[in-house]
Formats: structure tokens, sequence, C-alpha cells
């Protein structure tokens, strides 16, 4: 059995990199027997092909290049229970309190007056968010705590509020989005399955806009969805369990390359028949347009045009285009 085997039977939580191969995290159990305060922020990197492994808590320090001794630490932590108690801290983080919507919260729309939200309305229009989206996905704004000057959408399955994803709509706020503790759940997939195919693309803007082009043009006969990052949780995996295909359409860059790849691998052991859409190259140079800033016509055409089954082949392509958009 194998680290990810490991942890993955033991449901212990951990992170892949968003761009590299081979290359995890998860919450350090040394840190506390290294005397400094528990983990929660998977601050502990793995290489589970070379074995290298480092802490980034600079009170912690745990580092290796050895691999046998690497291997031999990470199985003692799992004989102690160790890396399960440094695993439960996070666990009992995000168990705290239910997802609410912040205190301010107050639903956008054309009739909105108060400054700010007039502000957090005009960002929604330029994106090309139509009033009758705003109102149906239940978006506001919030100018309080820890989603302060952002845009509230809120993530809902099944009449229940599962997060939040807000999104900066003044300048120099960073992170531009941020989203609630708490596993992730897919943002937009309709309470029950309409269509056998689902499409899945990363971010809520992108969803939008995908939606409006599913409307648009009835022939997609897909139900939409983002996964708000370029990751799958096995929650997400859980609610498309019912559907018989997937369509991954990530952000042509080299993140969105790599997440589709490890998400196209989630599917297929899924035994879930899987399609991409394929990013185009102009020239030189890879086209880093995803679908929150496209129009419907180009949506519908370039799903036409550049959407296949996933493939060894299209494996290959993937690769090819993932060492391009590294190079370049």
């Amino acid at each position: 059995m194998n680290l990810i085997e490991a942890l993955e039977t033991r449901g212990i939580e951990y992170r892949e990199h968003q761009s590299k191969d081979n290359e995890i995290s998860i919450c350090c159990p040394f840190c506390m027997e290294n005397g400094t305060t528990p983990d929660t922020r998977f601050r502990l990197g793995i290489n589970v092909a070379t074995g290298w492994m480092f802490c980034f808590n600079g009170g912690c320090g745990k580092a290796s290049r050895d691999a046998d001794y690497t291997w031999k630490e990470l199985q003692r932590v799992l004989d102690t229970g160790q890396l399960e108690a440094a695993a439960n801290v996070v666990k009992k983080k995000k168990r705290v309190g239910d997802i609410r919507l912040p205190a301010d919260f107050e639903p956008l729309s054309k009739k909105t007056t108060e400054y700010w939200g007039k502000k957090a309305y005009q960002y929604l229009r330029s994106r090309g968010i139509p009033d009758w989206q705003i109102e149906e996905r239940k978006i506001g704004y919030s100018l309080i705590e820890e989603f302060r000057y952002r845009i509230i959408f809120p993530v809902e399955y099944r009449g229940k509020l599962h997060g939040l994803v807000g999104r900066a709509f003044i300048e120099d706020l960073e992170p531009r989005y941020k989203n609630s503790i708490g596993e992730k759940t897919l943002y937009g997939l309709p309470d029950r399955v309409v269509f056998r195919d689902a499409l899945l693309v990363e971010g809520v803007v992108d969803c939008l806009s995908m939606d409006r082009a599913v409307r648009a043009f009835r022939s997609f006969n897909v139900d939409v969805a983002a996964t708000l990052s370029t990751s799958i949780s096995r929650k997400q995996l859980d609610q498309l369990k019912d559907y018989e295909s997937i369509t991954v359409w990530f952000d042509p860059d080299a993140t969105g390359l790599m997440g589709t790849q490890k998400a196209v691998k989630k599917f297929l052991e899924a035994e879930k028949q899987v399609w991409v859409v394929m990013p185009t190259v102009k020239g030189n140079r890879l086209e880093n347009r995803d679908t929150g800033e496209m129009s419907v016509d180009e949506i519908w055409s370039k799903w036409r045009r550049k959407r296949v089954e996933y493939s060894e082949d299209v494996e290959r392509r993937f690769k090819m285009l993932r060492a391009f958009v590294e190079e370049d």
C-alpha cells in the first residue's frame, strides 16, 4: 500500500499540488513533537515519487531527502496515530459552526441603492451576469468580517447552504476569491439529475456563463456545475455518482491542465465516460480565456469543435500542452 492509499484508507485529508506531479501536502504530524503548535494549514509537503519531505512551518523544520527515512517516519506517525491526530485538528476546525450567510448579507439587484451595493452590482453586470441570474442564484454582498467587500455566491444543494464563495469587488483586496471553510460542494449542480451528462468548470463566473450558453443552445443536454478549484473532493464525487458521463472544461493554464488530468483520473476510476474540451493554441501561444470570458456563441462553437472523449492520445496532448505552458 502506498502513502496515498494509506491516507485515503484512513480518511486522512491531503491536498494535491496544483501544478506539480507527485507532490502532496498534509497537516504536519511532527509539529507538536518538535515543540510548535498543531499544523492546520497542510504545511508538510511530500513528493511521493522521490520521498522528499519538508515542513514549511519554521518552528518545526522537519525535512528529509532520504526516502527510506521519510517512509519510516511517516509509517511511525501512522502507527502511533499522530498523523490522524494532526488531521483531526483540521476536521474539528471545519466543524465549528454551521455555514451561514454574513450577518450583513444583502441580495443584489438593479434596485440596489447603497453605494457599495451599486459597485458590487456593476461588477456583476460587467461580467455579463444578467438580473435574472443574480436573482435566481441569490447573489448578494457583504461589507463586514471575513467576506467584507466581496460579492457572495451562496453554494446551495438540495435546499441547504453548503458553502460561500466571495469575490472582491474593490481594488487591492486579496485574495480576489475566498471560499468558506469545509469540504467543497459543487456550485450550480441541479438538486436532481436532469441529463445523463455533467459539465464541470472551475469557477462561479465560469458556471454562470456556461449556464447561459446551455439555456441558449438546448443541444448541450448537460447539467452544469463548478468545482470551485481544480481538485475534486469526495463529496463532489458523490454528487456526481448518478451521471454516466462527465465533461471537464477547466481553465487553459498550467493549473487547469494539471487539474484536468487529475480530475479525469478520478472519474475514470469511478467508471465514468469522460470528455474534455481541448484548449486552443494560436501561433505559438495557448489561448488563455476561460468560459467566464466567452459569449454564449463562442462557448457553443468551442464545445462543438473541441470536445473530445479522453484517451491515451488526449492524455499525451495534455502533457505536451502543460510542458508548452510551463516553458512559456
